[in-house]
């Protein structure tokens, strides 16, 4: 089977225009695309030491964090679908560990409602 030339160049070109297309987003609350940082993304760093310290409560090393929160796609609330939570996402790390902390919020505007938190360690097994 021979592709033509055409048909190949419309194909590149639809793949290149969704890349760029989603290259410059930034999920924000209610799936709106929103520019700079998340209005708690201040509360997030603030948290994660405390999370990362009480899931790892005898390490024995000093910790360390990202720079910023960043945020990643809502998540559905699990009793009303229909419902979306934010995700702020921080790195943790600890002598060679590494960890991800999402820190889950309410989208209540002008407000930091903590839903969930989870700690993932980042580790081949």
């Amino acid at each position: 089977m021979m592709i033509s030339t055409k048909s190949l160049r419309s194909g590149m070109l639809a793949v290149a225009l969704w890349i760029f297309a989603g290259a410059g987003m930034v999920y924000g609350s209610g799936n709106a695309l929103a520019a700079g940082p998340h209005a708690c993304a201040a509360d997030a760093m603030k948290r994660a030491p405390a999370l990362l310290k009480y899931h790892l409560p005898d390490a024995g090393h000093p910790f360390g964090f990202s720079p910023k929160a960043e945020q990643v796609p809502p998540i559905n609330n699990p009793v009303v679908p229909t419902q979306q939570f934010d995700v702020l996402q921080v790195w943790g790390f600890v002598y060679k560990a590494k960890y991800r902390l999402r820190f889950i919020y309410a989208q209540l505007p002008g407000s930091c409602v903590l839903m969930g938190q989870e700690v993932l360690e980042y580790a081949r097994l």
